[in-house]
C-alpha cells in the first residue's frame, strides 16, 4: 500500500489503470484524473483522494477490486462510484 501513494500517483495523472473485479474476473480501465490531499492529511494521517474515469458502457459498483499499474504494483482498494462513469478512492492512513 505504501507505493499507492500521493507521491506515486501524481506524476501518472492522465495513465491508465487496470481495474480487476475478482469476484466477475472483468478487467476495465480507468484513467487516473485527479488525486487531492485532503484536510486529515498531516503529521498524524495521510489522507488523500483519488479519482479515475471510466465510461458508461462499463459501469463497476461500488465495492473492492483490484488496481494496478507500473507505478504501483497491485493493490486491493475500496472503489465508490461519484456518477455512471467517475469513481472515487479515498485513502486515511495513520502514519507512525
Amino acid at each position: 500500500m505504501e507505493k499507492f501513494a500521493v507521491n506515486i500517483l501524481e506524476p501518472i495523472i492522465g495513465d491508465f489503470v487496470q481495474v480487476c473485479d475478482l469476484k466477475q474476473k472483468k478487467i476495465i480501465e480507468l484513467k487516473l484524473t485527479h488525486v487531492e490531499k485532503t484536510k486529515l492529511s498531516g503529521k498524524q494521517w495521510d489522507s488523500y483522494c483519488v479519482t479515475l474515469l471510466g465510461t458508461a458502457d462499463n459501469p463497476l459498483g461500488q465495492g473492492t477490486y483490484q488496481l494496478s499499474h507500473p507505478a504501483f504494483g497491485e493493490v486491493d482498494l475500496f472503489l465508490c462510484p461519484n456518477s455512471a462513469t467517475e469513481y472515487e478512492i479515498i485513502v486515511n492512513r495513520k502514519l507512525d
